[in-house]
């Protein structure tokens, strides 16, 4: 599961009132928020590095 949908998937099970459009605004927003660009919504969580997390 991509970084995205498991934003999303876990988004809309505990703000299921959220339409698509919202949860993904929303998780794109808490994504940069951490320092995490959207350029990453399409990858896998093991295609992170430590150094992609700043700890390098």
């Amino acid at each position: 599961m991509t970084i995205g949908n498991h934003c999303l998937e876990t988004l809309l099970a505990h703000q299921p009132q959220l339409s698509r459009a919202q949860a993904k605004d929303q998780a794109i927003a808490t994504l940069e928020a951490v320092r995490i660009p959207v350029s990453r919504w399409d990858q896998y969580p093991h295609e992170f590095t430590r150094r992609d997390a700043g700890n390098g």
